[in-house]
């Protein structure tokens, strides 16, 4: 039973985590206006996150739920990371364009 409560511990500081990557994605969509592709990945993400899909009472202890949850997390993170790239990029291009008086 202790095994289970942990898997379902770990599957919800998961989903929090998931929960604050969407939350900054989307404000970061919000500032750059570019790739609208990677905040709606992250929010799709939190919606099918395993801490709701996937139980963790009948088959392996919800072993198969956290190992889920890490992988779901770790695309949304990869999301972000591209996003925050993409617009370092894009603002160096910007200000790099714009002459200088």
């Amino acid at each position: 039973m202790r095994a289970i409560q942990d898997s379902i511990l770990y599957a919800q500081q998961q989903a929090t985590v998931v929960g604050a990557l969407a939350v900054f994605s989307v404000l970061l969509w919000l500032l750059v206006r570019r790739f609208k592709a990677l905040p709606i990945c992250v929010l799709m993400v939190l919606i099918v996150h395993p801490v709701w899909t996937i139980s963790a009472v009948t088959g392996d202890c919800g072993c198969f739920k956290a190992n889920a949850a890490t992988f779901v997390t770790a695309i949304a993170a990869v999301c972000v990371v591209l996003q925050c790239i993409v617009g370092i990029l894009l603002t160096m291009r910007r200000y790099a364009s714009e002459p200088v008086l």
